[in-house]
């Protein structure tokens, strides 16, 4: 189901379900082109308007998903467009491992640590036992030099993964995602590129993760806010305050344009 694409603040979303992400990474790869994916939420979108770089980032995206129930709901508050799920990164993720298992697609793994990587790996086995992992490597937790990032998109490009999953956090996955991306019109590589957050930990089960009801509700903000208060009330506060204010305004203007 793909109810078409919509401008939440500046950047545009695409309003559909997870079947419909995953005809477009086989159509993709069979048709051996690159397709760049991300579940967004509502804060990444709060930092791409007021960051040129980002916004452009994310523009560059194929399919950006409400990730966040805050997303999902203001497509409807907006547009009148009803979602029926949110487009969630962690079950994205192995939704897309199911069908990277039943249609032989390897995969490469980018990010978090070599801990959390090794358990993510025998988690994913677990739920998929013919899986091919064809590669990880953990991040550096700082922005890579030239030379490295070129040094690790050749290594990405040389295992012959067709899903490379990034798990840096947002925005800095999608930049690099966009780095990626430029490479590959050199390489002509068929590949998914997948930017999908938090899903590392929590499929690795090294971070809890908000009980499903939680994220329907759309509280998963306050859950995560609770078990990392240092790290992310500055996030969720500041710019959750601003994302409504900022769609509240987005709703002005287009009733002024009627």
């Amino acid at each position: 189901m793909n109810k078409g694409k919509y401008k939440i603040l500046k950047n545009t979303i695409t309003a559909c379900d997870y079947t419909y992400v995953l005809q477009i990474i086989k159509q993709t790869i069979k048709s051996r082109n690159r397709l760049l994916v991300s579940p967004i939420a509502s804060q990444t979108l709060v930092r791409a308007y007021y960051d040129q770089k980002i916004f452009n980032a994310l523009e560059s995206i194929d399919l950006l998903l409400p990730d966040s129930q805050w997303v999902k709901w203001s497509i409807w508050f907006l547009y009148g467009v009803r979602l029926k799920k949110r487009v969630y990164g962690p079950e994205l993720m192995k939704k897309i491992c199911e069908l990277s298992e039943k249609e032989t697609y390897p995969i490469y793994l980018y990010g978090s640590t070599n801990q959390v990587l090794l358990k993510l790996k025998e988690r994913l086995l677990q739920l998929c036992p013919m899986i091919q992992i064809v590669g990880s490597k953990e991040s550096k937790f700082r922005d890579l030099n030239s030379k490295e990032i070129s040094e690790l998109i050749s290594q990405i490009y040389n295992s012959k993964a067709k899903i490379l999953f990034i798990g840096l956090g947002s925005p800095l996955q999608e930049l690099f995602s966009a780095e990626i991306a430029k490479k590959n019109i050199q390489t002509n590589t068929p590949i998914a590129i997948i930017s999908i957050g938090a899903a590392f930990d929590f499929i690795a089960g090294t971070k809890k993760q908000a009980p499903r009801w939680v994220g329907d509700c759309g509280f998963e903000w306050l859950y995560r806010l609770l078990h990392e208060p240092k790290r992310l009330w500055r996030r969720y506060f500041s710019c959750g305050l601003l994302y409504l204010w900022l769609v509240v305004l987005q709703k002005i203007d287009k009733k002024n344009e009627k």
